[in-house]
C-alpha cells in the first residue's frame, strides 16, 4: 500500500512515516517506481507507535522496545519499567483527582493543595467517597 493509503489508515502524516523510516523507527520501505510501498504488517507497527506515545513513550524508547524484540533480546524488561512508570503516573494522577474534587466540594483551594501532600488524607477522602 502507498504511503497516502497507509497514512489514511493509521491516522499518521506521511511526513512522520518518513521521519520514522529516516530515524529507525521502521524498517527501511521498499519502493516500486521510487514510491514507498507498506506491507500491511506495518500497519500494527505504526499503530503501535502512535499509541505509545499518545501515553507518554518517547520515540527513542519505543524504537529501544522494537530493537529489544527484531533481535530476540528481553524487550519484557524495559516494558516492564515502562509498565512500573506508568502506573506511578496513574497514582499521581488518581491523587490529583481526589484533591481536585475536594476543593471543588468544599471550595477551598489551600485545602487541597495541602490534602495532596498528605498522600494519608487523600487516602481517607477517597474511602470516604467511595463508601458515600
Amino acid at each position: 500500500m502507498k504511503i497516502k493509503d497507509i497514512s489514511l489508515k493509521t491516522s499518521t502524516p506521511a511526513s512522520t512515516l518518513r521521519y520514522y523510516e529516516k530515524i529507525g523507527l521502521l524498517p527501511e520501505i521498499s519502493r516500486q517506481s521510487g514510491q514507498r510501498v507498506y506491507s500491511e504488517s506495518m500497519l500494527w507497527r505504526i499503530n503501535f507507535i502512535n499509541a505509545a506515545k499518545s501515553t507518554g513513550f518517547r520515540l527513542e524508547e519505543i524504537k529501544s522496545l522494537f530493537q529489544l524484540a527484531d533481535t530476540n533480546s528481553d524487550w519484557r524488561y524495559a516494558a516492564n519499567q515502562k509498565l512500573d512508570e506508568i502506573n506511578k503516573q496513574i497514582e499521581r494522577l488518581q491523587r490529583m483527582q481526589v484533591a481536585l474534587s475536594h476543593v471543588i466540594e468544599q471550595d477551598c483551594l489551600d485545602d487541597g493543595i495541602a490534602m495532596f501532600a498528605n498522600k494519608t488524607e487523600l487516602s481517607n477522602i477517597k474511602r470516604r467517597q467511595e463508601n458515600s
